[in-house]
Order: structure tokens, then sequence, then C-alpha cells
């Protein structure tokens, strides 16, 4: 599942999760200093807006996220609100585009949908073992080291794991 396999068929995918990764980054390091424009913030989301067909999961993977910090970084909240609220108007145009010439239909909650059917917590498990391996131990206990801030990037990733365990 975790694999270089995914690079070679996604070549996009890397410089879609850096541009991600990065826009964080700077949210993070804005949540200490808090002295950016709020011009700055509509460009970033501007710029994430325009990514949408770039990788439309990564695309989705950072909203989440910037929602998750709109809630567990309240000194930047004012103007992540003008980041999402840009990005959002950039990227409605495209989404109603999308929607109109998809023909994909999928099952949207399917839990566990890549785990052996019948889902049980047993398979579950096992499925996350085989993906993660010791890391499926060592994250939860990293999480409890973890300094404050590190637990709510932490939690906001894990919001994608779950969204990504219920919905297909």
């Amino acid at each position: 599942f975790w694999n270089l396999n995914i690079y070679t068929n996604q070549r996009h995918l890397a410089l879609a999760f850096g541009l991600s990764l990065s826009l964080l980054y700077f949210l993070l390091k804005e949540n200490q200093k808090n002295n950016t424009k709020v011009w700055v913030y509509a460009l970033l989301g501007l710029l994430l807006g325009l990514s949408f067909y770039f990788h439309l999961a990564v695309f989705f993977m950072t909203i989440i996220i910037l929602i998750s910090f709109l809630i567990l970084f309240p000194t930047i909240r004012s103007r992540l609100l003008v980041l999402i609220f840009v990005t959002l108007i950039i990227a409605l145009p495209q989404y109603l585009i999308y929607k109109n010439h998809s023909s994909l239909s999928v099952k949207l909650f399917n839990p566990g949908y890549l785990v052996e059917k019948p889902l049980d917590f047993t398979k579950f498990i096992i499925y996350w073992f085989n993906n993660l391996g010791l890391h499926l131990l060592l994250i939860p206990i990293g999480f409890l080291l973890a300094p404050r801030t590190a637990k709510k990037v932490l939690l906001s990733f894990l919001i994608i794991f779950f969204i990504g365990n219920l919905f297909q």
C-alpha cells in the first residue's frame, strides 16, 4: 500500500504533498508570530484554490486540515477564515465543472472499504498493521510524548485517517 509505486504512477503527488505541507508549515510558524498581513492569506487561498485540479485528494486533505486548524489554533483563526473563504470561492466553480463532467459513481459511505469484508476490529487492526508496521504502536506513543502544538497537528491529520476509513 505505502510504496514508491504510488509516486511513479502519480508524479504530481509529491509536488502536491510538498505544496500542502509547505502551506501548513507556514501556518504553524505564523501561529507563533501572528504578524503576517491578511492579503498574504488571501494570496495563499488563491493559490490553494487554483490547485483544485492539480491533485484533488491532496486539495481536500488540505482543506480538512485547515478547518481543523481553524478550531485548534485560535490565534490565527480570523486569517484562516480569509484563506479558506478565498480558497472555496476559487475552487467552487472548478468543482461544479468537475461534478458536471464526472461520471464516477461510488458508494460514498463505506467503512473500511479496503479492509477484508466482513469488517471487524481484528481485520481492521491487521490491515493497518500490515500497512504501518510498528508505527501503529509508535504513533500513539509519540502522541503522548509530543508537545502540545505537535498534538494539535497530529489530531488534524488523524481526522483524515478517520475520514479515509469511513468514506470511499
